[in-house]
């Protein structure tokens, strides 16, 4: 390998994911290497741009994901965001190294409730719709944000390269899962 390929390669960054569910953990629930193999992808695609190497520790990163219901996301979402309604997901950054020397990158709050609901609204699969939004809720740990519209654009434009790199469709285009899921449908009348 040049010097130049070895450039353009981008650093694994070790990451330990905390995993709590406060409401009951459904059929559709991902385990924990799915969880961690969403992540994983968010860090190796953005970690370098997003993390100065330098301040990642030895340990790696380390997130919490916690499964609330929808009060408890209120709740969350009125006291930190003064929005007073559950919403999907929620990112709380952190950064701050702990113990064996790895970096609590934050933490990110789902609630399944608004996850199955959106998913149904959308036609979208459950999981599929969970996926993008740890997806989504890593690249905001990593300080992305959708404010203003370049701000959104890229923001989305990283989520859908994700998806499609995980063999799913633009989340964003709500249309495709319907189309989809009539082509679906129409085969199996």
């Amino acid at each position: 390998m040049t010097a130049g390929e070895q450039g353009h390669q981008r650093s694994t960054i070790r990451c330990d994911i905390d995993v709590c569910w406060e409401v009951d953990e459904p059929s559709w629930a991902p385990s924990l290497p799915e969880l961690r193999d969403w992540v994983s992808l968010v860090l190796a695609a953005e970690g370098d741009t997003c993390l100065a190497p330098e301040t990642v520790p030895a340990g790696g990163v380390e997130i919490s994901l916690l499964f609330a219901g929808s009060s408890a996301v209120q709740q969350l979402n009125r006291d930190y965001r003064q929005q007073d309604k559950p919403t999907n997901v929620l990112s709380f950054p952190a950064r701050s190294v702990i113990e064996h020397k790895r970096m609590l990158l934050g933490d990110l709050v789902i609630c399944p409730e608004i996850v199955v609901t959106e998913a149904l609204s959308q036609g979208k699969p459950v999981a599929v719709h969970l996926t993008h939004l740890v997806i989504h809720g890593v690249l905001h740990l990593l300080g992305h944000d959708h404010v203003d519209e370049d701000q959104a654009t890229l923001m989305e434009s990283i989520e859908i390269n994700l998806m499609a790199s995980l063999g799913h469709q633009n989340p964003y285009a709500s249309w495709h899962w319907e189309k989809q899921q009539n082509e679906q449908e129409s085969k199996h009348a």
